[in-house]
């Protein structure tokens, strides 16, 4: 299958679709590299967000049961992707939805039976280390 070119264009013309869309600005289908680097930083960033959220939730730490530190890793894929030099239309998007799952993580976690939460040994003795240096 034969991958798009980029839009031509003046080096010296300001592209509106350019400034949208970043270096996913084809014509025809992207690159397989760009698919790939795609899908990699997706799916590490989505488990780097939710991971601070659902640690805390498993190891009852209040700090980390807030999201903020989540929300400092999506400012991290933010910034990570801007060096990229995505498009906006793509790290607007991005940046919402990394707020929206570095809160909702915790969350959902939360409401998953505790009787899930030790199904692994490690956990359990995670989790009892954790409450019992609380008291």
């Amino acid at each position: 299958m034969e991958t798009g070119r980029r839009r031509a264009g003046s080096q010296h013309s300001y592209s509106i679709s350019a400034a949208l869309w970043g270096s996913a600005d084809y014509l025809g289908r992207p690159p397989n590299w760009l698919v790939a680097q795609g899908v990699t930083v997706g799916v590490a960033g989505s488990a780097a967000i939710a991971a601070p959220g659902v640690a805390g939730t498993l190891l009852g730490s209040r700090v980390l049961q807030t999201g903020e530190a989540g929300m400092v890793v999506a400012l991290g894929l933010v910034i990570f992707l801007l060096c990229l030099r995505a498009g906006r239309a793509l790290v607007g998007p991005i940046a919402v939805l990394g707020v929206c799952w570095a809160v909702a993580a915790p969350k959902a976690t939360n409401e998953v039976p505790s009787s899930l939460h030790c199904a692994h040994p490690t956990l359990c003795v995670l989790r009892r280390t954790a409450g019992s240096a609380a008291r």
